[in-house]
């Protein structure tokens, strides 16, 4: 080893533990945003891409809209099955949206998570019942964990205060 490289470890460890916890901390920070960002980017483009189909062929999925839901509707008149759809469609896409950018990160993931738990009980537990317990408890995880720092909740607590 040179002199040179003795003298860089030595400066480097005699600094102490602070620029190395400090290293450590921001490297913490980074992967939790990170990973949240990733886990509310990925129920967000779910809930978006759901959205956007109900809104452009809202057809295709009435087959999953439960009888007694459409026994209810049926009995109010100009609430049509599809007009369901279309609202149910305008709320995920909202949710969607709102989940990738991280505004109003936890009341949207409440709503997501309510939106989720009640298809369950209306589906089931089959394929589509499993997929979306799995997002359920991925909302709970955002409701409970909230935005992160790389969100429109978290810039506007810093810099609108």
């Amino acid at each position: 080893m040179s002199e040179k490289a003795v003298c860089l470890k030595f400066t480097y460890q005699s600094q102490g533990d602070g620029m190395n916890s400090f290293l450590k901390e921001t490297e913490k920070k980074i992967s939790v945003s990170a990973a949240l960002f990733i886990l509310r980017f990925g129920v967000g483009v779910v809930f978006l891409s759901f959205g956007v189909g109900k809104l452009i062929r809202s057809t295709d999925w009435i087959l999953f809209i439960p009888s007694w839901l459409t026994n209810f509707l049926a009995h109010h008149r100009g609430f049509t099955v599809q007009t369901f759809l279309h609202f149910q469609g305008i709320a995920e896409v909202l949710i969607g949206f709102q989940l990738i950018l991280g505004v109003l990160t936890r009341w949207t993931a409440a709503a997501a998570a309510v939106t989720l738990l009640l298809i369950i009980y209306s589906i089931g537990f089959d394929p589509i019942g499993i997929r979306d317990t799995g997002l359920f408890f991925s909302s709970l995880a955002i409701l409970i964990l909230g935005p992160g720092d790389w969100s429109i909740d978290a810039w506007s607590a810093r810099h609108l205060q």
